[in-house]
C-alpha cells in the first residue's frame, strides 16, 4: 500500500437520503454509503476529510468551505437545485442532480421514449385527474418520486380502487402518474456501477402484488452481459453511473426493464459494490 500524503487533503461530503425516500431500506441505504467511504479511504493516496450529511439537514449547512467530491442518495428537488449549484462552482458530484432528476419516474420515461427500440417496458404518463376505466388493469406509479408509501405502485383491478388511487394520488399532490402493462415472467433486481451490472437478485414470480411474489424452481436464463448491452443506452441518456433497477424476464428467456433508480442500497452486493463506487469516485477527482 502507497503511504498517504497527509499534507494534502481530499474534501468529500457525503449525503445520507431522506428517511421519507429510503422506503424500507433506511439502514440498508446508509449502510451502502458508509461502506463506500471506507474503501474510499482505503484506496485514496491521499488523506480525507470526511463531513456525513443528512438529506434533511443539507440546506442548513455551512457552504463557506466548498468539498471537492459529494457522494449523495438525496432525492428532494431543493437540495439537488442546491446541488447544481455546487455543480457549477466545479465540485464533483455523484450521482450528479441531472441524473437523479432524470430519474424522477415521469422525466425517466420521457428520457426513454427518446430511444429507438429501448428494452424499457412500453409506458405512458397521464395527469393523474384523467385517470379512468381503460386504466384498469395496469400497473399505476407515482409520476414524480420511486414510492415513498406502499400504495405509490398498485395493479389496478377495479373502478373502485382505480378512484381511490386517484382520490389518494390528488390530495398528496401527485399530479401525474405512469401507466405499465402487468408483465407475465420472473422479476430480477440488478445492481451496477457505470456499464458493468454487479448482481442480478432473483425476487421470484411476478404477480399483483409487488410485496408478494410467488417463488419456484424454474430455471430462466438471463445473460449478464445481454443486461448491460440493453441497458446502456438507456444509462446514457440518463447520464446514470450508480444504479438499480428491475426487470421481467419472461419464459422465453427474454425481458424488458420496469423501473430503474438511482443509487439503491446494493443489499446482496454491497462489498463488491463500494468498491466500485469508491473507484469512481478517484476517477471522477484525476484531472
Amino acid at each position: 500500500m502507497k503511504e498517504k500524503n497527509k499534507s494534502v487533503s481530499i474534501r468529500v461530503w457525503a449525503v445520507f437520503r431522506a428517511k421519507i425516500f429510503s422506503h424500507h431500506a433506511i439502514e440498508a441505504d446508509r449502510a451502502i454509503l458508509v461502506e463506500t467511504l471506507k474503501e474510499l479511504s482505503n484506496i485514496s493516496d491521499q488523506s480525507l476529510d470526511i463531513t456525513t450529511i443528512d438529506e434533511e439537514d443539507f440546506l442548513n449547512f455551512d457552504f463557506s468551505t466548498l468539498p471537492d467530491l459529494v457522494l449523495t442518495m438525496a432525492q428532494a428537488p431543493e437540495v439537488l437545485a442546491r446541488m447544481q449549484i455546487l455543480e457549477k462552482d466545479g465540485v464533483r458530484v455523484i450521482n450528479n442532480s441531472a441524473s437523479i432528476i432524470n430519474c424522477f419516474r415521469e422525466n425517466l420515461i420521457q428520457k426513454i421514449q427518446t430511444l429507438e427500440h429501448s428494452s424499457y417496458v412500453s409506458s405512458e404518463i397521464i395527469k393523474t385527474s384523467e385517470l379512468c376505466s381503460k386504466d384498469i388493469q395496469c400497473w399505476i406509479k407515482r409520476g414524480d418520486f420511486h414510492a415513498t408509501e406502499n400504495t405509490d405502485v398498485l395493479f389496478i383491478k377495479s373502478s373502485d380502487q382505480l378512484e381511490q388511487v386517484k382520490k389518494d394520488f390528488l390530495k398528496r399532490n401527485i399530479s401525474y402518474v405512469v401507466k405499465q402493462p402487468h408483465l407475465t415472467g420472473k422479476i430480477i433486481k440488478f445492481y451496477g456501477v457505470k456499464n458493468s451490472i454487479l448482481d442480478l437478485r432473483d425476487m421470484g414470480i411476478s404477480g399483483f402484488d409487488r410485496y408478494n411474489l410467488r417463488k419456484n424452481s424454474d430455471h430462466y436464463k438471463i445473460d449478464i452481459h445481454t443486461v448491460e448491452k440493453k441497458l446502456a443506452p438507456i444509462l446514457t441518456v440518463l447520464n446514470l453511473s450508480v444504479y438499480g433497477g428491475d426487470l421481467v424476464l419472461s419464459e422465453k428467456n427474454d425481458f424488458k426493464f420496469i423501473d430503474i433508480n438511482d443509487w439503491p442500497s446494493f443489499r446482496t452486493c454491497r462489498e463488491i459494490a463500494s468498491k466500485n463506487i469508491a473507484k469512481l469516485a478517484m476517477e471522477t477527482l484525476a484531472p
